[in-house]
């Protein structure tokens, strides 16, 4: 095996830095979208109340009711529970996964295998063992397990945007039928 160089060192922690901030991007994206459901929610409670109440208490056509209602209730099942379930996929805690064995004096740099050294010397005393294949080995290993956990974070964003898409469609359909019952009310009234 050749020796690790400084440049195969430098690119493997620049990766590893790009791959980071992936994944906190991932999640504050995600952070974003439970925002954005959380305030559609708060934004039509309003309106369905006032469409609700003048439909309990003026004739309004059975048709107008239930186009009302299967839109609200898309958005509240595929656009609030679905898309939080697929958010929460994305911010969910993911660990190392991919190695085959572990240990103590190779495997340095995941928290879990720091973890197995029972003291701060312990650990130290690895480090200051260490060379540069094993610190590319180390470095090289948490490049690979990163890029597994961004991979899942971005497939879990790129499935939430469908999601999204149907509940910005249902919600601004339900607030056109809320209006329309509304305008309809009190055009009669």
């Amino acid at each position: 095996m050749p020796a690790a160089d400084a440049p195969a060192i430098r690119f493997a922690r620049h990766n590893f830095d790009n791959l980071q901030s992936l994944a906190r991007f991932g999640d504050t994206k995600a952070g974003s979208l439970v925002v954005i459901v959380i305030f559609l929610f708060g934004a039509g409670v309003g309106t369905v109340r006032e469409a609700v109440i003048h439909m309990a208490l003026h004739q309004v056509s059975a048709t107008l009711m239930a186009a009302f209602w299967v839109s609200w209730a898309v958005f509240a099942i595929a656009g609030i529970v679905i898309t939080l379930i697929i958010i929460y996929e994305v911010v969910l805690v993911r660990g190392a996964s991919h190695y085959s064995t572990v240990e103590i004096r190779r495997d340095l740099m995941y928290s879990e295998h720091v973890m197995l050294h029972p003291t701060n010397e312990s650990y130290y005393q690895a480090l200051t063992a260490m060379d540069p294949e094993l610190e590319l080995r180390n470095v090289s290993d948490q490049v690979y397990e990163i890029a597994h956990i961004v991979n899942a974070k971005m497939r879990g964003l790129r499935e939430a945007q469908n999601g999204m898409k149907v509940c910005l469609l249902s919600w601004f359909i339900g607030i056109v039928f809320a209006l329309i019952i509304l305008g309809t009310v009190q055009q009669r009234g």
